[in-house]
């Protein structure tokens, strides 16, 4: 399934469809380039809470959705995940966990299960809250909008966009100032955008980003994807 943006219903004058794909590539390099060190330096300038800046951005996300006639939204948000998604999504994150788990027990053991261990009140509100609060959004923004609004702009080429999407999802991660954030943010951005590209449904990539998330935080890599923000 393939989403239909009004973005790749392209004039027939070439210098009107050359000029909206300049806008378009003008306007994620904004949004997906310079937004996000962006956010963080005015968290910075500011002295509060990153969460508390993307408050005020997110709606900028949702309003260029919302004003997109073309977009899909009971295809996007209508349908759960049938039961052999959900199989597929389990089948690779049990394997997963369990080597990421047994990798960071042998790696730096006194980081393991932290959280869980030492601040179970801590533990338990990023395993309610970051669901909601942060793979929600990553999801709304790097999937949903990424893969609906800048389509044409690969021409067809899924790997393209795919790879694109991931590096650009990784390189958000650069503000908190370390290689394991990037690598990790970028391996599960692969995986993440290679099932949005599957689906083109919201509940799957959000069930398998919040798994993953979760488990960062559970088994000790949590310090990596907290800038103290």
């Amino acid at each position: 399934m393939t989403s239909i943006s009004s973005y790749q219903t392209l004039s027939g004058d070439p210098k009107s469809a050359r000029r909206r794909r300049l806008r378009l590539w003008a306007e994620l390099v904004l949004l997906f380039v310079v937004a996000p060190p962006a956010v963080f330096l005015i968290a910075d300038a500011l002295n509060v809470r990153v969460f508390m800046v993307m408050a005020v951005i997110l709606p900028i996300f949702v309003m260029l959705l919302i004003g997109d006639r073309t977009f899909p939204w009971r295809a996007t948000f209508g349908r759960w995940p049938p039961l052999l998604e959900l199989a597929h999504i389990l089948a690779l994150f049990i394997p997963v966990a369990l080597a990421t788990a047994a990798a960071v027990r042998w790696m730096t053991p006194g980081s393991f299960l932290w959280l869980p261990r030492y601040r179970p009140d801590l533990w338990l509100t990023i395993m309610v809250f970051y669901p909601i609060a942060s793979a929600a959004s990553q999801e709304l923004i790097y999937r949903v909008l990424f893969f609906h609004r800048y389509e044409s702009l690969f021409a067809g080429h899924r790997g393209a966009m795919i790879v694109s999407n991931a590096v650009l999802f990784g390189a958000a991660h650069i503000l908190f100032g370390n290689w394991v954030a990037i690598v990790l943010s970028a391996a599960g951005g692969v995986l993440f955008a290679w099932r949005y590209d599957r689906t083109h449904t919201f509940w799957p990539v959000w069930i398998e980003h919040s798994l993953y998330g979760n488990l960062v935080f559970t088994v000790g890599l949590g310090q990596y994807l907290y800038s103290g923000r």
